[in-house]
């Protein structure tokens, strides 16, 4: 039967009204996926990598600014497929989020008016701002996966934030400063620094 669905020459062998060709659908199901509890909960990933994300900073004190002296991943992803993807989810993920917590921000003024609504006054990190992005992996293989791989995607961003706030905090312990809000940008954290020694 299955040669007769492939072989068109000898479609008439098939039963009536039955087209030569073969076709087939399977399901995966993950087994602690579930509808919302009585809390509203779910779980919204079938499975999740997991990692360490160290940063090594300096502050200039006299300016507020942060530069990123070492930034290391070590990331579990499960079986990784294609390690080089996997390398560029992360590197990109990471490269975005710096950027996110040490520049960008959204400022309006009094009248609602959007001042960083374009590139000249919206600041992004550029490649020459980029820390080298040291990686390891650990691939321990997920048992709920077809082929042992977890998730790599949005994972590597989480981490960044309070990564650069708590090396910023490290830094700065000796002033007693701690952060507070996001992006840790020169003028914000020049004035945590001189309230800092105000109170001192």
């Amino acid at each position: 039967m299955a040669l007769a669905a492939y072989d068109k020459v000898r479609a008439e062998t098939l039963p009536p009204g039955v087209e030569p060709g073969l076709h087939e659908t399977a399901y995966y199901f993950y087994p602690y996926a579930d509808l919302p509890d009585e809390k509203r909960r779910v779980m919204a990933h079938n499975n999740y990598g997991s990692q360490v994300h160290i940063a090594v900073v300096e502050v200039d004190v006299e300016t507020g600014k942060v530069s990123i002296l070492r930034y290391v991943v070590t990331h579990d992803a499960g079986i990784l497929i294609n390690p080089a993807v996997v390398e560029g989810q992360i590197h990109g993920h990471v490269a975005h989020i710096v950027s996110a917590a040490l520049r960008e921000e959204m400022i309006w003024n009094s009248e609602g008016q959007m001042l960083t609504a374009t590139f000249a006054d919206y600041l992004k990190n550029t490649a020459a701002d980029t820390p080298e992005i040291e990686v390891g992996h650990l691939e321990y293989p997920s048992p709920f996966t077809a082929t042992g791989g977890k998730a790599v995607g949005e994972g590597p961003t989480i981490p960044v934030f309070p990564a650069i706030a708590n090396a910023v905090d490290d830094a700065l312990s000796d002033l007693g400063v701690k952060t507070t809000d996001l992006p840790l940008t020169p003028p914000r954290l020049w004035a945590l620094i001189n309230a800092s020694r105000a109170k001192r």
